[in-house]
């Protein structure tokens, strides 16, 4: 009796031992194939993912980009110009300023006339469009004393509220003929109004103030092409 139960134990042991060992096997070979997998998965996955990163990270540092504003000037016969957002940010709070003087018409105290041309405030302009256009002699109350053939001078500029910074154009119009804008330097900022008066008292020597307020090489003659997005940025800045 005792031979016999120990006989039973053993196999009994002995099958434990092989279902063990069955199962250890199972599972090495389930963990070699989930290894394989999550290698697989990790082959395509990580690709992917950096991938979206990347995209993410591009929208995400597309909406912290401040925006730009800039003034673009056309159309030389009647010169015309637009508000820009050359940036892929909402702009808000944007106002446009301009200051100009006809050369060739005297006012009371026998200086240029003053176009007394108003600003003008706008609540936004959306990524990579314009506000506008505008003819700029007919903002002015005086535009029937402008005769074709007159020299318009002045200064624009253009901002917004979360713009870096304010940007500055020097503009010179020969009526019904054309003309040029040149972005002011931002070291020379500090200098505008002493420049413009400069030019209002030149009289014989205007041609050689304004030469010397705005250089040759900084300027962006006022071209037939109206905006478009693909040429935004050069017709916007011009480089030195």
């Amino acid at each position: 009796m005792q031979n016999r139960l120990r006989t039973w134990r053993n196999f009994g042991l002995n099958r434990l031992k092989d279902i063990c060992t069955a199962v250890f096997k199972r599972l090495e070979y389930h963990s070699q194939l989930l290894s394989a997998l999550s290698s697989v998965v990790t082959i395509i996955g990580l690709p992917l993912a950096i991938v979206g990163l990347y995209f993410a990270y591009v929208q995400i540092s597309d909406r912290l980009q401040p925006p730009e504003v800039g003034l673009l000037f056309s159309r030389p016969e009647r010169v015309v110009f637009r508000i820009v957002n050359t940036s892929k940010t909402l702009a808000r709070d944007i106002w446009y300023q301009l200051a100009f003087m006809d050369l060739d018409a005297l006012d009371r105290d026998g200086l240029p006339l003053d176009l007394e041309i108003k600003g003008r405030h706008f609540d936004y302009a959306s990524p990579k469009e314009s506000l506008g256009p505008w003819s700029l002699i007919e903002l002015s109350p005086h535009a029937t004393k402008i005769s074709n053939g007159h020299r318009l001078f002045g200064w624009a500029s253009v901002k917004c509220s979360e713009c870096i910074r304010r940007i500055h154009y020097w503009v010179f119009i020969e009526h019904d003929k054309g003309g040029w804008y040149s972005e002011i330097d931002t070291r020379e900022e500090r200098n505008i109004v002493r420049n413009l008066q400069r030019v209002l008292k030149a009289k014989d020597d205007t041609p050689l103030v304004i030469a010397d307020v705005a250089p040759q090489n900084r300027r962006t003659t006022i071209g037939p092409l109206d905006w478009d997005a693909d040429f935004i940025a050069p017709a916007i800045r011009k480089d030195d």
